[in-house]
């Protein structure tokens, strides 16, 4: 967790401009998020902020950020997300 927010840290300051996604299998970061949302609505984090962290159910869905952005870069991207469990990290090195 701790990186995670590190990561979104990064990207609030402007050091990346990577998608950061959290894989919400089963609801299981819903808290997270209504925690995240709820510190929107009552001011202590900017909507802007609050969207740079794209949360998702289903890898399909969340690794199109992350293909767009590799392409973008000139890097390598996922091909294929149909192999993928939970548990699997999103980006990894081919």
């Amino acid at each position: 967790m701790e990186e995670l927010f590190e990561v979104l840290s990064w990207a609030q300051l402007g050091l990346h401009e990577k998608p950061c996604g959290l894989l919400n299998v089963a609801g299981y970061y819903d808290p997270l998020v209504e925690f995240l949302d709820r510190a929107v609505t009552q001011d202590f984090v900017k909507p802007k902020h609050r969207a740079l962290l794209l949360v998702e159910s289903e890898p399909a869905i969340i690794a199109r950020p992350v293909r767009r952005n590799a392409r973008r870069a000139g890097g390598k991207a996922i091909r294929s997300v149909d192999h993928l469990t939970p548990d699997f990290a999103l980006l990894r090195r081919d």
